[in-house]
């Protein structure tokens, strides 16, 4: 069964802002985040339930290439991706972005 997925705005940002990061140190290396970012998107939308549910019902799928967390949760035949988040964030960020969605 395959899930549709839905992203929410600030996870588009999320996504944006780490891009132009990468972007802006290598030439290129922006365009390969946001690649690897939409291929585990994708990958969540076949399983997302092999990924562990850890806060507030979200659950969080971690990159292997770059140091990021995917965070979504699963409503029926829906997933939405709440955020995506460098892996080193603080409690406080984490805690603003999943909590309430």
């Amino acid at each position: 069964m395959s899930f549709s997925i839905r992203i929410r705005i600030a996870a588009k940002i999320d996504i944006a802002k780490a891009e132009d990061w990468y972007e802006e140190r290598v030439p290129g290396l922006g365009l390969k985040f946001r690649a690897a970012a939409y291929e585990a998107i994708a990958r969540i939308g076949s399983d997302p339930f092999i990924y562990p549910e850890l806060l507030w019902g979200n659950r969080r799928l971690v990159m292997h290439r770059f140091p990021y967390n995917i965070w979504f949760r699963v409503s029926g035949p829906d997933v939405l991706i709440v955020a995506v988040i460098h892996g080193k964030r603080g409690a406080r960020v984490l805690r603003s972005k999943l909590k309430g969605t």
